[in-house]
């Protein structure tokens, strides 16, 4: 009677859970007020360098761009 008490109230609770919710509302960097610009293939000056990563490592500043490559800036 447990067991049967359990499974009907699964069933009936899992379906619910299939589904997302939605505002409808754009999400992430779709509505962002400035221009993103892919800077790898660009021409480098002023000392700039192209600098990357071959492995994923958090600590990496290149772990979090875009084939993790990036522009570095002289300081």
């Amino acid at each position: 009677m447990k067991a049967t008490y359990y499974f009907l109230l699964l069933g009936g609770l899992l379906p619910l859970a299939g589904h997302a919710q939605s505002d409808g509302k754009t999400r992430g960097a779709s509505d962002v007020p400035y221009t993103r610009y892919e800077a790898e293939s660009a021409t480098r000056g002023g000392g700039a360098t192209l600098k990357s990563s071959p492995q994923f490592a958090q600590a990496d500043v290149a772990s979090e761009a875009s084939n993790q490559q990036y522009v570095a800036l002289p300081s």
